[in-house]
């Protein structure tokens, strides 16, 4: 370990494009201070107000030397197994671009500094109006929109050389109010972290992390700089339900059916809204207390004119989903036996018969758990109503219980999408349309995500699909006034078009 008493505690004046000094001409603390000196420059700049972050063209001309790297699945998305690979992995986060260097700097200390670009981070408050959405796209969008708001520096140690007393004589030469300890990190450290954080350094417009490993033939520091600039980060972890901004489907219809209000009523108190655990409800014997509400519905529904009738049917699909929550099918697993002394109203067999005397049909075999409504009403629905408002109720129904690969990501989307996109083309842009337009998105953005990288080797198939996703998306913003999740859109948007790949409406375990 070189004498600490040799380390200048100030950092010199450098020209950024200087070339970095011969190690066999220079002290480990001069090259540590050479080193160092584009890092606190970055973080000067990104203090000013408004900050100077810069872009992949202002970092490369002032360190030529970089390997400048666009996202890959195989390398941003793809979540690593070992430990230390993990948690650098959370540290990088979603960057669009990345800028790597490895340089020695004598003694036996080698450094690799990544240099981390992210998209525009947006928000919409106090009747601001979001920025123009994008009219560049791929490596063009991103060498000109994405910023740099962090950097990981990662110095190797020989061994016998102290991390600790390393980490000490880095952080001497950082700015900001220091912290000792983990408190200051936002989370506190696992037991099973790679990197250890010691120190944090913060001011109001930067922070500066320090961490380190000292497994004994591993010694390592870690260096996090850090803006907080809002502008430019990962985009928010919020997601978004495209099913949020529809009427409510059931009452729709019901106004349309115009049955007698007593029979509406009763039927939409099984789509009450159920308060506190599914536990603490009472017990549901739908052979007692569904049954016989769906036989009357049905009785009144067949004396109207079709189309009507077509929207009591819908009334009663939705009625319907609530037989997977009928104690008969539950008992029918004998998982839960009746305690004794007690005994169900009716058995499932008993059920499954009054059911088909309406026409109504349960499946098990689908998915695990109860016995549930198979959805077979639908077709009667449009066989009533072939076109006008109800039809399009009847295919608002399928697109809210999406494509299969939520269910199975195996399964493809095909008849899904081709559903959705002729309700777009058959039926004019109404309170339904924006819902139909973020299910598409999220559809194309799902395929797309199945696909094994995002840039620049796509399949054209891929690429269309992430195209349409965009489409959708931008379809959405001109036409939904849902004020809170503009903002999440816009990013999406930006996202899509820079070539991150999709994320918002993307199921986590393909997130990663």
């Amino acid at each position: 370990m070189p004498n600490r008493a040799k380390f200048t505690a100030t950092v010199p004046i450098l020209l950024l494009g200087a070339a970095f000094p011969s190690c066999a001409a220079q002290s480990l603390e001069t090259s540590l201070d050479t080193f160092l000196a584009p890092n606190l420059t970055v973080a000067s700049k990104s203090a000013t107000r408004p900050p100077q972050l810069s872009t992949i063209d202002d970092w490369s001309a002032q360190d030529p030397g970089g390997t400048v790297e666009s996202p890959r699945r195989n390398s941003q998305y793809a979540v690593p197994q070992d430990p230390r690979s993990t948690q650098e992995h959370q540290l990088e986060g979603r960057w669009c671009l990345r800028s790597t260097a490895k340089i020695d700097l004598g003694e036996g200390v080698t450094v690799r500094r990544d240099a981390l670009f992210y998209q525009p981070h947006v928000e919409q408050i106090f009747d601001k109006p979001l920025p123009p959405l994008p009219v560049e796209s791929g490596d063009a969008l991103r060498r000109h929109g994405c910023r740099l708001t962090r950097i990981l520096s990662e110095f190797e140690l020989p061994g016998g050389m102290s991390p600790r007393d390393f980490a000490e004589t880095l952080a001497r030469r950082l700015p900001g109010h220091r912290f000792e300890g983990p408190r200051r990190f936002g989370t506190s450290p696992s037991p099973d972290d790679f990197w250890k954080p010691l120190y944090s350094f913060s001011s109001p417009r930067n922070s500066f992390l320090v961490f380190a490993h000292d497994l004994a033939d591993h010694p390592a520091v870690l260096l996090e700089w850090e803006s907080n600039a809002p502008d430019y980060r990962e985009p928010s972890s919020d997601t978004i339900n495209p099913e949020a901004g529809q009427p409510w489907l059931p009452l729709r219809a019901a106004l349309i059916a115009r049955l007698p209000e007593r029979p509406t009523l009763e039927m939409l108190s099984f789509l009450a809204p159920q308060v506190g655990d599914p536990a603490e409800q009472p017990a549901l014997y739908c052979n007692r207390d569904l049954v016989p509400v769906l036989r009357n519905w049905f009785a009144l529904a067949v004396k109207v004119t079709p189309e009507r009738h077509a929207a009591a049917l819908l009334v009663a699909d939705a009625v319907a989903n609530r037989l997977e929550n009928c104690d008969e099918f539950s008992d029918s697993d004998d998982t839960f036996p009746p305690p004794p002394g007690m005994s169900p109203v009716g058995s499932a067999e008993d059920l499954r018969k009054s059911l088909v005397e309406l026409g109504v049909t349960t499946d098990k075999s689908a998915r695990p758990g109860p016995e549930f409504y198979s959805g077979n009403l639908i077709a009667q629905v449009r066989k009533l109503a072939p076109e006008g408002p109800v039809n399009e109720l009847s295919w608002i129904v399928t697109l809210d219980e999406r494509c299969p690969p939520l269910v199975d990501l195996d399964m493809g989307c095909t008849d899904f999408i081709k559903s959705g996109e002729s309700l777009l083309s058959r039926f004019p842009s109404d309170q339904w349309t924006p819902s139909v337009h973020l299910l598409l998105a999220e559809t194309y953005s799902i395929t797309a995500a199945q696909e094994e990288s995002y840039l620049p080797n796509a399949s054209t198939e891929k690429a269309r699909s992430l195209s349409k996703a965009a489409e959708h998306f931008r379809a959405w913003y001109a036409t939904s006034t849902n004020d809170r999740d503009r903002a999440l859109v816009w990013e999406e948007i930006w996202g899509i078009e820079a070539g991150l790949g999709p994320r918002l409406m993307v199921p986590w375990q393909l997130r990663q």
